[in-house]
């Protein structure tokens, strides 16, 4: 056997794969249930208590160990995830909208731009849809939100939008004649809301430590309402309004039980 080759064979014969990481494993927190007589252990209960905040400490710094280890195991197909995505993106077509909804004299719809990996939310006038042949030109709306209610009489949107950095959702008003934001309400935690007053109200609730639901007057500078507060962190709120916008309903509901509240809008 040649040098180089006797060389090469024993390389090959020491090389050792880098060993896979290992998973991270979630801390145990043991705390047990009884309910109806049965008795059982959950030592991941800590992982849904929101509002504490050492608990949603901990839940941050193990989610990071979890997208690093997915990275980890992932890096060897990085190329081909890639060559995939480009792919499956090229062969998509990016004027694609939802069919126009018509509420009152407006047509509102939703539409994907190339290379955004979210939609956005467009309305035109109705008058106008002898033209509405394309949807890849009209009038464009706001973008990204997790939660989006237009007001009844069509002047504001209130949406939320997520902020990555304090994980939360935090509450806007646009008004749709000027495009502007309203200098109220601004909240944060937002987790529901609900039109009243023919769109010259807004309802919302604030998720944090507990659950409260205010209520703020459009165009006021008062400060908010607190309509409804909640202690128990079992205990969760949900609000809508019907669809005549007639009335807000409340559902205060826990594992075990639940109250619907119809309230004048």
């Amino acid at each position: 056997m040649r040098p180089l080759l006797r060389f090469a064979h024993v390389a090959r014969r020491h090389y050792k794969a880098a060993p896979p990481p290992s998973p991270p494993k979630a801390p145990k927190k043991s705390q047990k249930f009884s309910f109806q007589g049965i008795t059982w252990e959950d030592p991941y209960s800590w992982m849904s208590k929101v509002s504490d905040k050492v608990a949603m400490r901990h839940m941050d710094v193990y989610m990071e160990q979890e997208e690093k280890y997915s990275e980890a195991v992932m890096s060897d197909s990085e190329k081909l995830l890639n060559k995939l995505h480009f792919e499956m993106a090229s062969r998509m077509p990016f004027d694609l909208s939802t069919p126009p909804l018509r509420w009152g004299p407006w047509l509102y719809y939703r539409r994907v731009e190339e290379a955004k990996p979210y939609p956005i939310l467009c309305r035109r006038l109705a008058s106008l849809n002898d033209d509405f042949i394309s949807h890849k030109y009209p009038l464009q709306g706001y973008a990204y939100e997790e939660l989006s209610e237009v007001s009844p009489n069509h002047q504001f949107l209130a949406y939320t939008m997520y902020d990555k950095e304090n994980d939360y959702f935090k509450l806007s008003v646009r008004n749709l004649n000027s495009g502007s934001l309203c200098s109220k309400p601004q909240a944060d935690r937002v987790s529901n809301l609900a039109w009243a007053k023919n769109g010259h109200a807004l309802i919302y609730v604030v998720t944090d430590q507990k659950m409260s639901v205010y209520y703020s007057l459009i165009g006021s500078t008062d400060e908010d309402v607190l309509v409804l507060e909640e202690s128990d962190e079992s205990v969760y709120i949900n609000i809508r309004h019907t669809k005549d916008f007639q009335y807000v309903t409340v559902n205060t509901f826990s594992s075990t039980s639940s109250k619907l509240t119809r309230c004048q809008a």
